[in-house]
């Protein structure tokens, strides 16, 4: 029998409907397949029902990771890194759009670039905590209530409105709702008692289980959205949590498109919310954890795809370093040394995955293991050969030139980078 809805049952029942409901409700329940929380959605706890299609789900997730992860060990560093970054950048844009904020890939990597301190950058604190994720540093998910409210205020707090500053011991003092511009959608947790009390619960369903992890997980997701702890932020702060804890358990690829494929399922996502929410269903969260599922499978389905795409072009531009490797003389149009050829490896890898305004030169040195100075001079030896070209002086920037391009072979397509086809 097809898991419905019980508000759906409650309309089908052509006789008692109240008490095919309440059979149906307790059934639920009370099955060993169901976890249970205590996080009261009105006089309703919250539950989750493991069902076959649910659990079909997560079997077919942790499948896809297994995919994504042996493509992935097959890139090169460099393009892990350059790939990594595009995501980031993505991701960031994403949340934001979802909230209604306008940003862009290269201000949120201005952002990043602005590490002096000396001038203020809209989404540079949110866009280091970010970069961390992607640069595989720990984050650790918070475990006690002021851990998250501190790190509310490192991911958002240069962000935030006077009028919207917190009130409360940690959180806010004052009720909140959400409207659609028409009628109210959704009420946020009353007291602040209340919320402390709804954000433990939240906070232990993360923290204390390695039990059908990934669920307690998704299902956590709705519980910090559903308390709304502050007066802004809560949308780009609740995303944020998810991807932390996605890390965990998924690839750090995945758990960087989430925002992106959310943006895109953004109708189905607040209909999840919806229907949990609705009273009818009695605090059923099976439905907003099976659609937070279908989330993750597409958000994987794509870097799958892109994946295997971006293995094929990587494994053509190998073949083409190893002929200019092996002789370079019947192939290069001037003299190169092996260093400088490697140096070209690296620029030919950020035009396939990295941002379409070049490299920086730190990450060059860092790359081909070499002083900044002396990478320097390669990238100057590849800028005489008309193989390269600087995008920016502050920071210095490198990119291939088309000359370059045409050397190995990289058609102007294949710089359809992740970045570029998600927004």
């Amino acid at each position: 029998m097809k898991h419905y809805p019980l508000k759906r049952i409650f309309h089908m029942s052509a006789h008692d409907a109240e008490q095919t409901v309440e059979g149906e409700y307790q059934s639920r329940k009370d099955s060993p397949s169901t976890i249970q929380w205590h996080f009261p959605l009105g006089q309703w706890p919250l539950f989750c029902c493991i069902t076959s299609d649910l659990a079909a789900k997560i079997e077919k997730i942790l499948s896809i990771e297994l995919q994504i992860s042996q493509l992935w060990n097959r890139l090169p560093g460099a393009a892990r890194t350059h790939y990594l970054f595009n995501l980031l950048l993505a991701e960031v844009v994403a949340t934001n759009e979802i909230e209604g904020i306008h940003s862009t890939r290269r201000e949120v990597a201005e952002a990043l670039d602005n590490t002096s301190g000396t001038q203020h950058k809209r989404f540079h604190e949110f866009s280091q905590l970010y970069f961390r994720l992607a640069n595989d540093e720990r984050i650790e998910f918070p475990i006690t209530l002021k851990e998250l409210r501190q790190q509310y205020d490192q991911l958002l707090g240069d962000e935030i409105a006077a009028e919207d500053e917190l009130d409360g011991e940690l959180f806010r003092a004052a009720t909140v709702t959400i409207t659609d511009g028409q009628r109210q959608v959704h009420r946020g947790v009353e007291s602040e008692a209340a919320i402390h009390q709804f954000l433990n619960e939240f906070l232990e369903t993360v923290n204390s289980s390695e039990d059908n992890r990934l669920i307690r997980i998704l299902a956590s997701h709705f519980m910090f959205e559903f308390v709304h702890p502050f007066y802004d932020g809560n949308g780009r702060m609740g995303r944020f949590l998810l991807s932390v804890a996605l890390r965990e358990t998924l690839s750090t690829a995945t758990a960087l498109t989430i925002s992106r494929q959310l943006a895109e399922d953004k109708a189905k996502y607040y209909k999840a919310f919806t229907t949990t929410e609705d009273p009818m269903n009695r605090g059923e969260v099976t439905f907003f954890v099976e659609a937070m599922a279908d989330v993750i499978l597409n958000a994987q389905q794509y870097l799958l795809e892109e994946l295997q795409m971006k293995s094929y072009q990587c494994e053509r531009l190998e073949q083409r370093i190893a002929e200019l490797s092996n002789s370079p003389e019947r192939v290069l149009p001037v003299s190169l040394t092996g260093n400088e050829i490697g140096t070209l490896y690296v620029l030919a890898q950020g035009r396939l995955f990295g941002p379409e305004y070049g490299i920086k030169l730190e990450h060059v040195a860092d790359t081909v293991g070499k002083e900044k100075r002396t990478a320097r001079k390669y990238l100057a030896e590849l800028e005489a050969a008309g193989l390269a070209m600087p995008t920016s002086r502050r920071p210095l920037r490198f990119q291939l030139a088309p000359a370059g391009v045409d050397l190995l072979g990289l058609e102007p397509a294949d710089h359809e980078s992740v970045s570029g086809a998600y927004f």
